[in-house]
């Protein structure tokens, strides 16, 4: 896996954030897996006022996908429709609404850039 997805809590508000920054915040496969858990989990939190998601450092929020995965990732039809499904499929499965590659729940989410 490439870089955390961190996690804290203050009262009602969640703090995500994407802490890869020598790779400016890029996320490999593992990160989007946690990404998903740790969104999943704050959705299903009644308590829950608001979503902060930041990225790392102070360069970037998030380049997007790792490419330095992608050779063994998505190195052919299989593995990148299983890549794919990582990614976003799931959430929307689940009901969640879809906002870019953000899958929002109950909660106000927003973006620290």
């Amino acid at each position: 896996m490439s870089g955390e997805i961190l996690l804290a809590r203050d009262g009602d508000i969640a703090t995500v954030t994407l802490s890869n920054p020598g790779r400016l915040n890029a996320l490999g496969l593992g990160s989007w897996k946690r990404l998903g858990e740790v969104m999943r989990e704050l959705d299903a939190d009644k308590s829950l006022g608001c979503i902060v998601m930041r990225g790392a450092g102070d360069k970037a929020f998030a380049a997007g996908a790792d490419i330095s995965e992608f050779e063994t990732t998505r190195r052919n039809a299989k593995s990148a429709k299983k890549y794919g499904a990582v990614r976003g499929n799931r959430a929307a499965a689940r009901g969640m609404r879809r906002t870019g590659n953000v899958h929002a729940g109950r909660s106000a989410a927003t973006a620290a850039v």
